[in-house]
Formats: structure tokens, sequence, C-alpha cells
């Protein structure tokens, strides 16, 4: 998670970057991954079980921020792109690479991938609806 402490360690010349992804998709993901056995899919049971595993290692968006896109806009531009000078966001994770490698000078070598634990289309297609889970999410 992040924590402003942390940046007062830094270097005054730091840059920094950070990554992000849409809550909606993040939450069937890390289902998938930590119990990729289960097909248990109640949407509260798979946030109460997901957000255990990844809620200490992402960025918090405050809850009322993602009520509408404009709320959540505002969130970028107030909050993450004052402190942040490259916000990744995995949904568009090529896309982010190729930014990164500009604002680092890295050679095109420097962000050659290869994926690693993607989903396999069968477990891609599960009944997972995105809205469900943003609603909940906001309560």
């Amino acid at each position: 998670m992040y924590d402003s402490k942390v940046l007062e360690d830094m270097r005054p010349d730091a840059v920094y970057i950070t990554s992000v992804r849409d809550p909606a998709t993040q939450v069937p993901s890390a289902f998938r991954f930590y119990y990729p056995n289960d097909h248990d899919w109640d949407i509260d049971r798979v946030l109460n079980l997901t957000w255990v595993k990844i809620g200490m290692n992402t960025i918090y968006v405050p809850p009322k921020y993602l009520t509408s896109s404009s709320l959540l806009d505002r969130f970028i531009k107030e909050d993450l792109d004052s402190l942040f000078e490259l916000v990744l966001v995995k949904e568009y994770f090529d896309e982010s690479l190729v930014l990164l490698r500009r604002k680092l000078c890295w050679d095109l070598e420097d962000i050659i991938y290869f994926p690693l634990k993607v989903a396999s289309n069968k477990t891609q297609n599960l009944d997972i609806n995105s809205d469900k889970i943003r609603a909940k999410m906001v309560g």
C-alpha cells in the first residue's frame, strides 16, 4: 500500500512511479490466483477473501471515488498526478511500458517481457460482472 512516509527518505531528485489496476478486474484475477480450485463466486465471499490478500500492496482508492468516473478522474488528477511522475495502468500494460521506457531513457530490450501466470481462457470466461463488484465495493 502506498505510504507517503516512505517518500521522505528518498533522494530529492527521485522519480516516483506507480501502477494502478481497476479493482473490478483485480479482485477476480487475485481470487483465481490465490484460490485456483475454488469456483464459489459469491461476490461477498470473493471480495472478503481477496482483499485480505491484495489489500496491503495496492494504492488505496477511497470508495467514494469509485462511484463515478468524474470523481475517479479527480482522484487521479489531484492525488496520483501530484505525487507520481508516471502512473502505469495494468489494463494498458504494454502502452505503460512504452511510457516507462521513454521516461527512464531505456532501450527497447529493457522492457521486453514474457507473460507468466496468465489466466487461461477457461478461467477468464467465468461469470464475473465488474459492475456488480464495483457496486459491492462502494457499498
